[in-house]
């Protein structure tokens, strides 16, 4: 059972907090790069445990899996032995039969106990990580995939209160310790819903506002006996619960942006794109799918007969956020005087969003390009008469501006332009 484990594990375990801080401090330096970017990836490292020191062939070495600290832990690996019982699909525990336990993405997973007999005796086997300090008022989408263990002798139980803890420090002393501590989780499974499922990885997920301590991320339960619900299989005198984690992510809340308005000339196998580059653990759905390459990806390629306009809907955890584009069809013949339209209406201002320095994209041989920068007031703050490579050095605070081409006084567009300082 999970006791005689442990006894086995613990005596294989190695490394400190202080050990696990230092490799992964240099890892920290492109995830935090994140905070100053619009939209932001991942900020934990190793979130699927892939990246490893090498294979496991004992218990208790999640350590092994970069970035991770945790006592008496285990990585699971498609690179280890069946013999060691740390192979997946085919895990071995509790000195029992095998239980098929495939990664949900990728090769690795990880694994901690829970042991429970009464309030005075219950510890946990803790999993955590170090992240990139949080931003005060933020809000972040916190999600996570587990699975119990449970093989064809039904060896193991059940509970309902598994989550992810976030925290100035270690709940944990270092990766040697497990303090019977209590916390309070960012996100947590609901109560009363045993996490029971062994063929599926069942998705816990929350939205979570910073306080702007939080550097330590740690999964599990931490919460009093009192508030746990738990299903004993075998032991009727103690709950020994097992559990296997992989995906986890933290990730800011995202703004909806279905892109800017485009334009597509008719009968010419014409294509405009839509949105922006996808975000892991962001679901994407588009109305209506005509003339749309995938209604269900970040950025799909739309090739409509005729003028739509498309509505995004995003979901991310609990969060539902819902945003517009249009896309216009020009009909043959495709031009305004010298230039087609679609020539014309490629130009852009970039980089967008910018510290008020920008260029036009696309710009060759236009005679006459005037450019006309205004704010959400309508105040114009630009117009002025633009070059080909030429720099527009916009002199605004940081805010969203709304830019417009006049070609040769015939044709205009307009669009939206983000300064950040």
């Amino acid at each position: 059972m999970l006791q005689n484990k442990r006894n086995i594990r613990y005596w294989h375990t190695s490394g400190t907090l202080a050990a696990a801080r230092n490799r992964i401090s240099v890892i920290l330096i492109f995830i935090i790069s994140c905070h100053t970017k619009t939209y932001c990836q991942n900020l934990v490292y190793n979130n699927s445990f892939e990246i490893v020191d090498s294979c496991p062939t004992n218990y208790g070495q999640l350590n092994l899996a970069q970035g991770w600290c945790g006592v008496s832990s285990e990585l699971f690996s498609s690179c280890s032995s069946i013999s060691s019982g740390l192979n997946i699909p085919f895990v071995y525990l509790f000195q029992s039969s095998n239980c098929y336990r495939p990664a949900r993405t990728g090769n690795n997973i990880v694994g901690a106990g829970i042991t429970i007999y009464d309030s005075s005796y219950y510890y946990r086997e803790p999993i955590f990580t170090h992240i990139p300090k949080l931003i005060s008022n933020k809000q972040y989408c916190i999600s996570f995939y587990t699975m119990p263990f449970n093989d064809i002798n039904n060896t193991g139980g059940f509970i309902d209160k598994i989550g992810a803890y976030l925290s100035p420090q270690p709940i944990m002393a270092d990766c040697n310790t497990m303090d019977t501590v209590y916390a309070i989780a960012a996100i947590e499974n609901t109560q009363g819903q045993l996490i029971s499922d062994t063929l599926n990885w069942t998705k816990i997920f929350g939205i979570y506002t910073s306080n702007g301590t939080e550097e330590y991320l740690t999964l599990g339960c931490y919460l009093p006996v009192n508030s746990i619900s738990m299903s004993v299989s075998l032991d009727t005198i103690a709950l020994q619960a097992y559990y296997f984690y992989d995906d986890i992510s933290i990730i800011e809340l995202q703004d909806v942006d279905a892109g800017y308005e485009s334009y597509i000339c008719a009968n010419v196998q014409d294509s405009a794109q839509l949105g922006v580059s996808p975000i892991e653990e962001i679901t994407y759905s588009w109305q209506p799918s005509t003339g749309l390459s995938n209604p269900n990806i970040a950025n799909p390629k739309a090739s409509p007969l005729q003028t739509t306009t498309y509505v995004l809907t995003q979901t991310q955890c609990s969060s539902i956020k819902y945003d517009t584009v249009t896309v216009n069809v020009l009909q043959n013949p495709c031009t305004v005087g010298l230039y087609t339209e679609k020539e014309i209406l490629k130009l852009q201002l970039i980089p967008n969003p910018s510290n008020g320095i920008f260029k036009v994209s696309n710009f060759t041989n236009v005679f006459s390009l005037k450019l006309k920068i205004f704010g959400a007031d309508g105040t114009i703050v630009y117009n002025e008469i633009v070059n080909p490579n030429e720099d527009i050095k916009l002199n605004v605070s940081s805010g969203i501006y709304f830019y417009q081409f006049y070609i040769n006084n015939e044709w205009s567009k307009t669009q939206k332009l983000v300064v950040v300082k």
